[in-house]
C-alpha cells in the first residue's frame, strides 16, 4: 500500500467507508477526549495526511466529503487547527523526533519474553468496565497482567493514574451534558478536555512503552507488514501500542496547543490577568521585531 489513496476509489466508496465506520464507533456517551483519539487513529482526523501519519492520503476535495459526512452523521468533528500541517512537514517530523518516542521515566530493559499465550490472552479478555473504562486502559491492563509487569508498582501506579484520568474524563462529560440539558454550560470545559486528552495519550504512550519494553522499537507501517510482526512478537496488540505512541505527539499540538489552552481557561474563565504583551490597538508594522 502507498501513502496515497487509490485513485480509482471514489467519493461514494470513501463516504461509504466512513459511514460504516460511524456507525460503529460513534458514540455520544464518550468523552470528547476518548472521541478525537479514536477518530485520530483511525485517520479520519487528519485525512490528507499520508497513512504513515495517521491520515489517508486524500485530496483536499475528498477530505471536505469525509469533514461533511461527519457532520451529517451528527458526529463531532476533528479539532480545528489541523488544516495547516502539510503531509511534508509531519512526515518529516516524525522522522527527525523518531528519538523522542521512547519512554524517558525509566531507564531502558531488555526485551521480556513473549510469553504469547499469557499476554495476548490477557489482553484481549475484558476488564470490568465500570473499574477500568475500557479502551486503552484495558488493553493495557491486559498486557501487564500477560508479561508480568503488572508486579512493578511503577507500572501499577501509571495504569491506576491512567484509568482514573479516564473516569474524571467520563464524570466531566456527564456534567456538561446534565449541564446543557438545563440550558447552561460550564465555562472552560472544552478546553479542560483538551489538556486531558493531551495528558492521558501522553500517559498511554510511556506506559505502553514501558510495558511492551524492547519490543516497542518495532512497527507496521503498512497493513501488510502487520501481520509478519503479529507473528515475529507474537504479540497482536503490540501495534496498538506503537500507533499509540506514534500519535501522542499530536493532540498536545493541533487544535490550539496545551500552553493555548492554559492560557484560555487562566484569562477567560478565571479572570486572571493577560500576559504583558503590546496593546491591542498598537498595528502590526509597529510591533517590535529581531534585529
Amino acid at each position: 500500500m502507498t501513502d496515497t489513496i487509490d485513485a480509482t476509489t471514489s467519493g461514494d466508496e470513501l463516504v461509504d467507508e466512513l459511514r460504516s465506520w460511524l456507525e460503529d464507533n460513534w458514540d455520544p456517551d464518550l468523552t470528547v477526549a476518548e472521541w478525537w483519539e479514536r477518530l485520530g487513529l483511525a485517520g479520519w482526523a487528519a485525512p490528507t495526511l499520508p497513512f504513515t501519519a495517521f491520515g489517508r492520503g486524500l485530496a483536499r476535495s475528498l477530505a471536505v466529503q469525509v469533514q461533511n459526512e461527519i457532520a451529517d452523521f451528527g458526529a463531532l468533528g476533528a479539532p480545528a487547527g489541523l488544516g495547516g500541517a502539510t503531509p511534508g512537514t509531519v512526515v518529516g517530523n516524525l522522522d527527525r523526533r523518531a528519538g523522542d518516542f521512547a519512554p524517558k521515566a525509566r531507564p531502558a530493559r531488555a526485551a521480556r519474553p513473549v510469553r504469547a499465550e499469557g499476554a495476548t490472552e490477557a489482553a484481549a479478555r475484558p476488564t470490568k468496565k465500570d473499574r477500568t473504562g475500557g479502551g486503552m486502559a484495558s488493553l493495557l491492563i491486559g498486557l501487564a497482567k500477560g508479561n508480568g509487569t503488572s508486579t512493578d508498582p511503577v507500572v501499577r501506579q501509571a495504569l491506576a493514574r491512567l484509568v482514573t484520568l479516564g473516569e474524571i474524563g467520563r464524570y466531566n462529560n456527564e456534567r456538561l451534558k446534565a449541564v446543557r440539558a438545563g440550558g447552561g454550560d460550564i465555562a472552560g470545559m472544552g478546553n479542560i478536555s483538551k489538556l486531558s486528552m493531551s495528558n492521558i495519550v501522553r500517559l498511554q504512550r510511556d506506559l505502553g512503552l514501558a510495558i511492551v519494553g524492547a519490543q516497542g522499537m518495532l512497527h507496521a507501517y503498512q497493513p501488510g507488514s502487520q501481520k509478519v510482526l503479529d507473528e515475529a512478537t507474537g504479540n497482536p496488540f503490540l501495534t496498538a501500542v506503537t500507533t499509540t505512541a506514534l500519535y501522542a505527539q499530536a493532540p498536545p499540538i493541533y487544535g490550539g496547543t496545551d500552553q493555548i489552552q492554559r492560557n484560555i481557561i487562566g484569562e477567560r474563565v478565571l479572570g486572571l490577568p493577560k500576559e504583558p504583551g503590546p496593546a491591542k490597538d498598537v498595528p502590526f508594522s509597529d510591533l517590535p521585531r529581531n534585529a
